[in-house]
C-alpha cells in the first residue's frame, strides 16, 4: 500500500467513527423538513433531552443552493424568551451530523444549535472552496435563518467548530459581526502557512484532504487550479492570493475592531494546521483570548468530546460560551498554555527566544569554500539522508497513543546527504515552551533547495528523540550566501542535563514536496556555526 494510501486510510478510519456516532445517535429519529420535529429516541423518552426539540432542515443560500442542517430548539415551556445560539460548522468530509453530542448538550442547556453541512459536503448542495467567498455569504445566511425562525437573541451568537470547521468558525468571526465568539479546535489562522509553508508543499496532508474530498465531497475545480499554480509555479501569487482570502489573519482588523473574543486548541504534532501557523493570529489578536496547544494530532483532542467520551476541552468551550454568551460570571482561563503528560503550562504570550548557549560542532568532514577559503557543510541534495519526521500520521500517532517518540541513532544519519550537529554536554535541564529557531548561512546555490531541519534530545547513548522540525525552500538559484532562519513548530519538552542537543538538515522528508526533482548539492557555512534559540522557561 503506498504512503497516501495509508494515510488515507488511518484518517478515514477517524473521520467514519466520528461519523458513526453521530449518526447512531440520530438513528432512532426520523429526518424531516423544516416544519417537523424529529421523533424522540430512547433518551428523549427517559426525560434527558424532553427541554428540546430536533429538526433537520434546508437552508436557501444567496445563489439559490440548499444546505442541511439540523436545528436543536430549546422548548419555550423549559427555556421562554430568546436564547443564545451556537452554530457548527462540519470538519472536512462530514456533515452536519457530526456534533450532535456537544449539540445536544448545548441545547439541553437552554441554547438553541444549529448545526449545518458547508457546501459541497453531507447533502449540502455546491462546492467546497475552503472558506472562499460563497462560504462567508452563507455565514450571514446562516445567522439571517437564525433570526427569521427561531428565538434567537442576536447579540448572543457563537460559532464552532473542528478542523475546517475551526478555520470556517474563525472566518466567519471576521466576516460576520452578529457572530460575538468563535471557538476553533484544530483549524488554522493562517492557510498558507498550513498548505504552503515556507514555499513548500505539505504533500502528505493534501493527499490525503483531496483524496477523502473526492470520495465524500465535491471540490470546487478552483482547488484543484491552485494545486496545480504550487506544483508547477505557474502562478504562485495568484496562490497566496487565493489561501490569503482564506485566512483568518486577514480579518484581523474586523476581529480587533470589536474586540471579539477568540477561544482556539492545536496540537503540537498536527502537521495539517500545526500550531506555529496560528501563533501569528493569536498573537495580533486584542480581545480576550485562549490558546490551547497539546499533544496530541490533528483533531485528537476534539475526537473524544465529538464521541461523547469526556472531554476537558470541550468542557473549556462550553465555560467559554457561557461566559460570552449567557454570564459573565462565570470563570474561564484566558491566555495560553502548553499541555505536556499531566503537567500545564500557563502563559499570557508565547515564551521568548530566551536561550542561546548551545556551540555546535559538525559531524561532517568539513571542507573549504574555494571562493571564501571558509570552512563548509558540504552534501548532496534530494536523497535520503535518515533523518525523519517519521512515517506520516502512523508515528505521530504511535507518539500520541503509545508514547512511541520517533527515535534515530544520530550517528545513522548519513552525513553525504546532511548536515549533522551536536552541542556539548548539558549541565543544566531545559525545559523549552514554544518555537525553536534555527539559524545558518546557506552559500549560492544553482538549484532550488528544500532545507528540512529536526532538532533531537541526544542521550549518553547516542539516540535523538525527536521534537520537533520544520522546512524552508528556496524556489529560485543563488549567487550570493541566504541567511535562513527557520521557526520549528512550537512543541513542549525537556532536555536533561547530561544530554545533548542535536540538528539535522536534510533535503527530503516525507511530509512535503522537495523543490526540485533533481538532485543537487548544498554548501552551508560551518564559520560561523549552526545556532539554535530556544523558548526555554523555569
Amino acid at each position: 500500500m503506498t504512503r497516501p494510501r495509508i494515510c488515507t486510510l488511518f484518517f478515514g478510519i477517524a473521520v467514519l467513527c466520528s461519523s458513526a456516532h453521530a449518526h447512531a445517535l440520530a438513528s432512532d429519529s426520523q429526518d424531516s423538513d423544516s416544519s417537523n420535529v424529529l421523533q424522540q429516541s430512547p433518551d428523549d423518552q427517559r426525560g434527558i433531552f424532553n427541554d428540546y426539540n430536533i429538526s433537520n432542515v434546508k437552508i436557501r443560500t444567496h445563489d439559490a443552493l440548499l444546505l442541511d442542517a439540523r436545528a436543536y430548539e430549546p422548548k419555550v415551556s423549559a427555556f421562554p424568551g430568546r436564547r443564545p445560539a451556537i452554530i457548527f460548522t462540519n470538519s472536512w468530509t462530514l456533515g452536519e451530523y457530526e456534533y450532535e453530542t456537544q449539540a445536544r448538550r448545548f441545547a439541553s442547556r437552554g441554547y438553541i444549535v444549529l448545526s449545518y453541512s458547508s457546501r459541497g459536503f453531507g447533502g449540502s448542495e455546491g462546492a467546497v472552496t475552503v472558506g472562499g467567498p460563497n462560504d462567508v455569504q452563507d455565514f450571514s445566511t446562516i445567522v439571517d435563518w437564525l433570526e427569521d425562525n427561531t428565538r434567537v437573541d442576536v447579540a448572543n451568537i457563537g460559532m464552532a467548530g473542528v478542523s475546517l470547521g475551526g478555520g470556517m468558525a474563525l472566518l466567519a468571526l471576521g466576516s460576520e459581526p452578529r457572530i460575538k465568539t468563535a471557538a476553533s479546535l484544530s483549524g488554522w489562522g493562517n492557510l498558507e502557512q498550513s498548505i504552503y509553508r515556507n514555499n513548500t508543499i505539505q504533500r502528505t496532508w493534501l493527499d490525503i484532504l483531496i483524496g477523502s474530498g473526492k470520495l465524500t465531497g465535491h471540490l470546487d475545480p478552483d482547488i484543484f487550479e491552485q494545486l496545480d499554480h504550487m506544483e508547477k509555479r505557474t502562478d504562485v501569487v495568484a496562490t497566496r492570493a487565493w489561501a490569503a482570502a482564506r485566512s483568518p489573519e486577514s480579518y484581523l482588523d474586523q476581529i480587533n475592531a470589536r474586540k471579539a473574543p477568540v477561544f482556539m486548541e492545536n496540537s503540537y504534532l498536527d502537521a495539517l494546521f500545526p500550531p506555529l501557523q496560528i501563533r501569528n493570529f493569536y498573537e495580533r489578536l486584542e480581545g480576550e483570548k485562549r490558546m490551547l496547544t497539546d499533544e496530541g494530532l490533528h483533531a485528537s483532542a476534539a475526537i473524544p468530546g465529538i464521541l461523547g467520551l469526556p472531554s476537558n476541552l470541550w468542557n473549556e468551550v462550553h465555560d467559554w460560551m457561557d461566559h460570552y454568551l449567557i454570564d459573565e460570571s462565570i470563570p474561564i482561563k484566558t491566555g495560553l498554555s502548553f499541555k505536556i503528560d499531566n503537567e500545564t503550562n500557563y502563559f499570557q504570550n508565547y515564551p521568548a527566544l530566551n536561550y542561546s548557549a548551545l556551540k555546535f560542532t559538525a559531524l561532517n568532514s568539513l571542507e573549504s569554500d574555494y571562493e571564501t577559503g571558509r570552512s563548509v557543510i558540504f552534501f548532496q541534495g534530494n536523497k535520503d539522508s535518515g533523518a525523519t519526521t517519521g512515517i506520516p500520521f502512523i508515528s505521530d500517532g504511535l507518539n500520541v497513543y503509545v508514547n512511541v517518540p520517533v527515535k534515530k541513532k544520530i550517528s545513522d544519519i548519513d552525513t553525504r546527504f546532511a548536515a549533522v550537529l551536536k552541542s556539548q554536554v548539558l549541565h543544566e535541564d531545559l525545559k523549552v515552551r514554544g518555537s525553536a529557531r534555527v539559524s545558518f548561512t546557506l552559500l549560492p546555490h544553482e538549484s532550488p533547495v528544500t532545507l528540512v531541519a529536526y532538532l533531537y534530545d541526544l542521550d549518553a547513548w547516542g539516540t535523538g528523540v525527536l521534537e520537533s522540525f520544520s522546512v524552508t525552500s528556496y524556489q529560485d538559484p543563488s549567487a550570493v550566501a541566504t541567511e535562513v532562519k527557520i521557526d520549528l513548530n512550537v512543541s513542549g519538552y525537556e532536555i536533561p542535563k547530561g544530554h545533548r542537543v542535536a540538528v539535522a538538515i536534510d533535503t527530503v522528508d516525507a511530509l512535503y514536496t522537495p523543490a526540485t526533482g533533481r538532485d543537487y548539492f548544498v554548501s552551508i557555512a560551518a564559520e560561523p556555526a549552526l545556532s539554535v534559540e530556544l523558548p526555554v522557561i523555569q
